[in-house]
C-alpha cells in the first residue's frame, strides 16, 4: 500500500485546511470586541442587501483628471496606455454613461459623450470603470480581486474598530474601520459608516493597491436611507496613484450617478433544479444583460453639447486645459503652419508610436474590399507567449485571427497559431478554420490542419527488444521521433440547451524525423531469423490513420445571451459530462484500424471568497489496436502548442513523461486542485504581497505501463506571474520534480 502515500497525504491535507477553516469560522461566531458585534449584525443583513436590487437603469457621469509627476520613453513607446502630448504633465476627461445592471451581478455600460484632452486615458487601467460598478454588499469588490470586510470570514482578513457614533440612541450611525491582518493587494483598509436602525452602510471608503496602483482610495456615498437609492452608491470620490514601468501619474476622479428605475427582489433566488435544467432553458437566457454590450451606436464628442448634461461645472483650470487642447488640435490639422519645431516633435512623436505599436501591441485590420472581415495578429514582442513547463521545456507563440461576421449572425473565422519549442529547437503550427451557418443553434462547421505532437512508437520499441542482441544487429536499426501532420474536419450542433453533438473525420501521417537516417528494412533482415520478420516489418517510414469520430458533450444549466441570431454560451454552476468514440478504418496504405473510447467530467466550484475548488474524472481505452503504435487520446495528452495556465489550470499531469500518454492502451485519471488566498504562506513580508493565490494539486494517472501515477503540487499566483512546483512518483516511488511558469501581466 506504499503507493498511496501520496494520495493519502494531499486528501489528508485538503482535509486539513477545511476543517481549520470550519474550526476558525466557529471560533469567530462569538464577538472580541462591541466593533466585532457590531459586525456580525451587519453581516447577517449583507447577504439580503446584495440581491434586495433586482435591476436599475441610471446615467453615470465620470470626470477623471491627471496629473504626470514622472514619466519616461516607456510611456511614449506604449501607445494604447497612455499617449501624452509633449511639455504638458495636466489632462482632463469626462464621459456620461447608460450604466444598467441585472442580478446575478451584471452590468452593461455605454459610452454617451465622452470630451477631454486627452481620451486614451480611460485606458490607463482597465480596472478603474470597475471601481464604479460597487455592491458595498457583496463579499468581493473590483471585479472580485478584493475581498471586502462584510466577507461572511471577513474576521479571518480584518480587524475592526469603532472610531465614533453620533446620532440618537435607535438612530445612531456608527463609524467602524477596518484594518487588514496581513499585507497583501487582496486586502483594504479604511472605514464605514452603519445606520443602526437597519445596519446599512451609507459611506463606505477604502484604500488598496495593485501592479499598476500603488495606491487606490474609493471614498463611496450611498442614497438617502428610506429612498429607492438606499442600498445603490449615488457619488464616488476615487483617488488613484499610477506607477509603471518608472512612470507616475496621479489621478482623480469624480462620478455622480442618477438612477431612471430601480427594482427591488421580491423573494430570493434559489439553486435550478434538475426539471428546470432539462425543460425550462429559457430561464438562462440573459440576452437582456448584453443588449447595451452590442450596441453600435456612436457616442458624441461635442464639447458644447456637453455642457447641457455636465452635473457639475467646470473649474478655470479645467477651462484653460480645453482651451489649450482646442489649440493643438488646430496644429495637428494643419502641421503645415505649425513651427518647424513642432513639425519636428509632431513626426518625431509619431514615429515612436509606431514602433511601440508594432513590437508590443495586437494588430487589428480591417480588410476594405468588400467586406471581407478583419485580421488581428498578437504582438511580436509578448512576455505573455513564453511559457515553461518540465515536460516540454521552453515554447513561445503567435497568435493570428481572422473573421468575418454577416448581417444573418453568420460567422467565417480562420485561426493560424505557430509555435517554437525553444528547448528541441521545433516549429509547431496548426490553423483552425470554422464557419457557423447557424448560429441560433451553434451550428458549424470547422477544419484544423497542423503538425502535432513528436512521439516515438514506444509498443514497437518494447517488441524489438524481445530480440536477443545475438540475433540479429540492433545497430542498423534508427528508431527516432515521428512527425505527426493531421487534419481534422468536424460538424457540431447544440440539440438542446447546453447538450451538443459532434461528428467528424480525422486523418494523421506519422513520418520518420530524420529521414536520411532511415535504413531500409529490408536491407537489415538479411541475416536475420525469419522467425522476427513479423516484428521487423512492423517498423515503417510512415504511417496512416483515417478514423471517424463523435462527441457528446452535456452541461446542465447552461447560461447563454442572444446576439440577433447568434447564440452564445457563458457558464453553468453544473459540471460537464462528455463521451467520445473514434474507429479507424485501416483501409489507407500503412493503416491503422482501432476503436478509442473516452469518457470525461469536470466540476468548478465557487466554495466561498476567492476559494475555488476544481476536480476531473476521466478514462478511455483502444479496442482492436494490434497495429496501433501512436496513442493518441483526446483528453490525456501533452501539447507543444500551450493555450496558457488558466485553460488547464487544474486538469493536466506537468512533469509526466511524453511516452506515458503515447503507449497508454488505457488511462484512468483524476485531477484535484484547490485555490484559496492565504493557503499556507504567512503574509507578514513585504515580498509575499504580490501573492494573490495558492494553488494545491492532486493528479492521479493509471496506465498498465506506469500504474498508480500521482502528482503532488503547490503553485502560487501573482499579477506578474504564476508558479507551480510538482513532484511525481509511480507506485510511491519518486519519479522527478519540476516548475512551470507563465505570465499572467495584465490578464488578472
Amino acid at each position: 500500500m506504499s503507493h498511496l502515500r501520496p494520495i493519502h497525504f494531499m486528501l489528508f491535507l485538503f482535509m486539513l485546511l477545511t476543517s481549520m477553516d470550519v474550526m476558525y469560522a466557529k471560533k469567530n461566531r462569538v464577538p472580541k470586541s462591541f466593533a466585532d458585534s457590531l459586525m456580525m449584525k451587519v453581516k447577517e443583513v449583507a447577504p439580503l442587501y446584495e440581491q434586495a436590487v433586482k435591476e436599475y437603469e441610471s446615467e453615470l457621469y465620470l470626470k477623471g483628471t491627471y496629473y504626470l509627476v514622472h514619466r519616461n520613453q516607456f510611456l511614449r513607446s506604449i501607445p494604447h496606455k497612455f499617449r501624452r502630448r509633449k511639455g504638458v504633465r495636466e489632462y482632463v476627461v469626462e464621459r456620461t454613461s447608460q450604466l444598467n445592471y441585472k442580478s446575478p451581478g451584471y452590468y452593461d455600460q455605454r459610452t454617451k459623450m465622452q470630451v477631454g484632452t486627452l481620451p486614451d486615458m480611460w485606458n490607463a487601467d482597465p480596472r478603474v470603470p470597475d471601481m464604479l460598478h460597487l455592491n458595498v454588499y457583496a463579499q468581493l469588490i473590483l471585479s472580485d480581486k478584493l475581498i471586502s470586510p462584510l466577507a461572511k470570514d471577513g474576521a479571518r482578513y480584518y480587524a475592526y474598530s469603532v472610531d465614533s457614533v453620533w446620532g440618537e440612541v435607535g438612530q445612531r450611525v456608527f463609524t467602524v474601520r477596518f484594518t487588514p491582518k496581513a499585507i497583501n493587494y487582496q486586502l483594504v483598509n479604511g472605514f464605514m459608516e452603519v445606520s443602526e436602525n437597519s445596519w446599512q452602510i451609507r459611506r463606505i471608503n477604502y484604500t488598496g493597491k495593485s501592479e499598476t496602483m500603488k495606491s487606490f482610495t474609493n471614498d463611496v456615498i450611498m442614497g438617502r436611507e428610506g429612498s429607492n437609492t438606499e442600498l445603490l452608491p449615488v457619488s464616488y470620490k476615487l483617488y488613484v496613484d499610477f506607477r509603471f514601468l518608472g512612470n507616475h501619474i496621479d489621478a482623480y476622479y469624480e462620478a455622480i450617478q442618477t438612477y431612471y428605475k430601480v427594482v427591488k427582489e421580491d423573494r430570493p433566488r434559489s439553486r435550478r433544479m434538475m426539471p428546470e435544467l432539462l425543460y425550462a432553458s429559457n430561464l438562462y437566457d440573459l440576452s437582456e444583460l448584453y443588449a447595451l454590450n452590442t450596441s453600435t451606436q456612436p457616442f458624441v464628442q461635442d464639447t458644447s453639447l456637453f455642457k447641457l448634461v455636465r452635473p457639475v461645472p467646470q473649474t478655470p483650470r479645467e477651462q484653460e486645459l480645453f482651451a489649450d487642447y482646442a489649440r493643438y488640435q488646430d496644429t495637428l490639422a494643419n502641421p503645415a503652419l505649425a513651427p518647424k519645431k513642432v513639425r519636428y516633435s509632431i513626426r518625431h512623436k509619431r514615429f515612436w508610436e509606431r514602433q511601440g505599436d508594432w513590437l508590443i501591441n495586437r494588430h487589428y485590420m480591417k480588410i476594405p474590399i468588400g467586406s471581407v472581415g478583419s485580421v488581428r495578429m498578437s504582438p511580436i514582442v509578448n512576455p505573455l507567449a513564453l511559457e515553461y513547463r518540465p515536460s516540454t521545456g521552453f515554447t513561445y507563440r503567435i497568435d493570428f485571427k481572422y473573421h468575418r461576421l454577416f448581417k444573418n449572425g453568420r460567422l467565417v473565422s480562420i485561426l493560424p497559431r505557430v509555435g517554437w519549442n525553444i528547448t528541441e529547437n521545433e516549429i509547431y503550427w496548426r490553423v483552425r478554420s470554422r464557419f457557423e451557418y447557424l448560429p441560433r443553434h451553434l451550428g458549424a462547421f470547422s477544419l484544423e490542419v497542423g503538425k502535432g505532437n513528436r512521439v516515438k512508437a514506444y509498443n514497437l520499441i518494447d517488441e524489438l527488444k524481445t530480440i536477443p542482441e545475438e540475433a540479429m544487429d540492433k545497430s542498423k536499426m534508427f528508431i527516432d521521433f515521428y512527425r505527426d501532420t493531421y487534419f481534422t474536419f468536424n460538424h457540431s450542433i447544440e440539440i438542446a440547451n447546453g447538450l451538443t453533438f459532434e461528428a467528424g473525420l480525422t486523418f494523421h501521417r506519422r513520418s520518420v524525423a530524420e529521414r536520411e537516417k532511415w535504413t531500409d528494412i529490408e536491407e537489415i533482415k538479411q541475416g536475420v531469423n525469419p522467425q522476427y520478420y513479423p516484428i521487423l516489418d512492423k517498423f515503417k517510414k510512415t504511417y496512416h490513420s483515417l478514423a471517424p469520430r463523435v462527441h457528446l458533450e452535456w452541461t446542465p444549466g447552461m447560461y447563454y445571451y442572444m446576439d440577433g441570431q447568434r447564440k452564445t454560451n457563458l457558464y453553468s454552476n453544473w459540471p460537464t459530462v462528455s463521451v467520445e468514440w473514434e474507429m479507424g478504418l485501416g483501409g489507407l496504405k500503412d493503416g491503422c484500424k482501432y476503436n478509442r473510447m473516452e469518457f470525461d467530467f469536470y466540476h468548478h466550484l465557487k466554495i466561498a471568497a476567492l476559494k475555488k475548488f476544481f476536480y476531473r474524472f476521466g478514462a478511455g481505452f483502444y479496442l482492436d489496436s494490434e497495429d496501433v503504435y501512436f496513442m493518441d487520446y483526446h483528453n490525456f495528452r501533452r501539447s507543444y502548442l500551450p493555450d496558457g495556465w488558466s485553460d488547464d489550470l487544474g486538469g493536466s499531469f506537468q512533469v509526466m513523461r511524453g511516452h506515458t500518454y503515447n503507449s497508454a492502451s488505457m488511462y484512468l485519471r483524476a485531477n484535484f486542485m484547490y485555490d484559496a488566498p492565504f493557503l499556507i504562506m504567512r503574509h507578514k513580508a513585504r515580498f509575499t504581497r504580490y501573492v494573490l493565490s495558492e494553488r494545491l494539486y492532486l493528479n492521479i494517472a493509471h496506465t498498465p505501463k506506469a500504474p498508480i501515477y500521482t502528482e503532488l503540487g503547490y503553485g502560487i499566483g501573482t499579477h506578474v506571474f504564476d508558479l507551480g512546483t510538482y513532484i511525481g512518483f509511480y507506485k510511491g516511488k519518486y519519479h522527478r520534480v519540476g516548475a512551470r511558469i507563465t505570465f499572467e501581466l495584465f490578464k488578472k
